[in-house]
């Protein structure tokens, strides 16, 4: 579900942003430059959620082939979110989905349309404006509008025509803010933000980091002007008059860009230089690598993509139709006056010889996007306990079906005299990857099997049972794969009194 998907990439922000936090505190306390950590903490959680589906279905093509290649390979890159699939999808889901889009569409399309008109207005304040020159720098004139910069190639400053009344140190000041902006290509960096904002409008964890870009830029900034300048005193007191006359622009980073960030400003150019930096840097270092390392598990969740198309979420909702369908497979009680159905209980017989030697065809079980192929048990293995066909069975991950991951499971159980598992006995003795496992463990206690009989009666059992997940058409899909498969599961595995039964394969049907 898209939702789901949203939820990790917002929280994935959040700790990106928590980290870049952590950062700019540790280098603003070595008196450094701050803003880099916010640029990559943007980049970071608008990039990976749109690259991360692609980077991870190219990495599951390359791999393919192997039982144990592409869940290795993936366990080395993210950490694989510890949640099992969800047994069965809701047919609401797909449509939930189709008005997520839309309403996404429509939030984009209508930031995108406001930056259009401020990209706009701006090209009209450059051609409307007079142009003068102060300190040896072209400025634009307006009545009213700036001290500000703009421009995407080519960079202007605007600055209001009451700028000419204050005195020459209090320009020069005012017209050194401004070129630190331009020489730090702060204009093009805030179009940047703008247009990642209209990308993910939904997600609070990006504005909240374009927020602390723009005040990590004007803080960078005043560093820059008071370290050529000096006169923090003076400095101050001159953000406070001009933020009292000017008017915003939008687009520009400016010299008083808001009262929130005004104080914040002052405060940060009158505190004095804190003690045992070195610690404090430490300590915010520690603080930020603890964020990034738990932001990988939400980065894994985001290599799933959450939609390919319209046309696969119709097919998506059919599928769901059909899943929930198959789950919800239990007996209706006839109508008023209908024949009641007829039942057939299989027999636990063990089969003639003649069935033997004939062989028994495999029985198929439809799940949704899911194929389940019990082979008939060989010759050579305890025929007493056996799964009994239509049973349920264990379904495929989604992340790791979408992903082209494959493996097996090796798990050990006892079988009542009813033919149900004992809970409390499911063992997982083999497996190439925690979803397959909690995926066999989840499905176990809803499987039946004919249970043991010794002696014309019946008896509990503890068993083997192997389980193969494969897609459809690859090389494990084949006898020879899920022979490998199977001695590699097998070897040095412990026998105990297990029975090995006949192994399971659940293949992923590619629609």
């Amino acid at each position: 579900m898209i939702a789901t998907w949203m939820f990790a990439a917002t929280v994935f922000a959040a700790l990106l942003g928590v980290a870049a936090l952590a950062a700019e505190r540790a280098s603003r306390t070595l008196g450094r430059q701050a803003r880099g950590p916010w640029i990559a903490a943007l980049a970071a959680a608008v990039g990976w959620p749109a690259i991360a589906p692609a980077l991870s279905s190219a990495l599951a093509k390359l791999t393919r082939g192997t039982a144990h290649g592409p869940a290795t390979l993936a366990q080395s890159l993210v950490t694989t979110v510890n949640s099992p699939a969800p047994a069965a999808s809701r047919g609401w889901v797909p449509y939930a989905d189709v008005a997520l889009i839309a309403l996404w569409a429509l939030m984009s399309a209508v930031l995108l349309l406001r930056l259009a008109r401020a990209m706009r207005a701006l090209s009209r304040v450059e051609r409307s404006a007079d142009r003068d020159v102060i300190d040896g720098v072209p400025v634009l004139v307006t009545p009213s509008l700036g001290p500000a910069v703009f421009g995407t190639r080519r960079t202007h400053v605007v600055v209001p025509r009451w700028l000419f009344e204050l005195d020459a140190p209090l320009r020069t000041l005012v017209m050194s803010h401004e070129q630190e902006h331009c020489r730090a290509r702060d204009p093009q960096l805030t179009l940047i933000v703008a247009v990642a904002l209209a990308l993910v409008p939904w997600n609070a964890g990006v504005w909240w980091i374009a927020r602390r870009l723009r005040l990590a830029m004007e803080l960078d900034c005043d560093a820059r002007v008071l370290q050529h300048a000096g006169h923090a005193e003076r400095y101050s007191r001159l953000l406070l008059f001009i933020a009292q006359r000017q008017s915003l622009v939008r687009l520009a980073p400016m010299l008083a860009e808001s009262n929130s960030h005004l104080s914040w400003r002052i405060a940060a150019m009158n505190s004095p230089r804190p003690r045992r930096p070195h610690l404090r840097t430490v300590a915010f270092a520690i603080v930020a690598a603890g964020a990034l390392a738990y932001s990988a598990k939400f980065a894994s969740a985001l290599t799933t993509a959450p939609v390919v198309s319209l046309p696969g979420l119709r097919d998506g909702a059919r599928a769901t139709t059909q899943a929930v369908t198959s789950a919800a497979n239990q007996p209706i009680a006839p109508a008023a006056g209908a024949p009641a159905p007829r039942v057939e209980v299989p027999r636990r017989e063990s089969p003639s010889p003649d069935a033997q030697r004939a062989g028994s065809p495999h029985a198929e079980v439809s799940m949704g996007a899911m194929e389940l192929k019990i082979p008939a048990a060989p010759q050579d293995s305890d025929r007493s306990v056996r799964a009994v066909p239509g049973s349920a069975a264990p379904r495929y991950p989604d992340i790791l079906n979408k992903a082209g991951v494959e493996g097996a499971v090796l798990v050990s159980f006892v079988v009542d005299r009813t033919g149900d598992v004992v809970p409390g006995s499911i063992k997982i003795l083999r497996s190439t990857h925690k979803l397959f496992a909690e995926a066999v463990t989840t499905a176990l206690p809803q499987m039946h099997f004919l249970p043991a009989i010794l002696h014309n009666e019946v008896v509990r059992q503890a068993v083997r049972l192997p389980i193969t997940f494969s897609m459809m058409g690859s090389p494990l899909a084949t006898a020879e794969g899920q022979r490998a498969v199977l001695e590699k599961l097998l070897a040095d595995a412990p026998l105990d009194n297990f029975v090995t039964l006949s192994p399971v394969v659940v293949t992923a049907v590619v629609p």
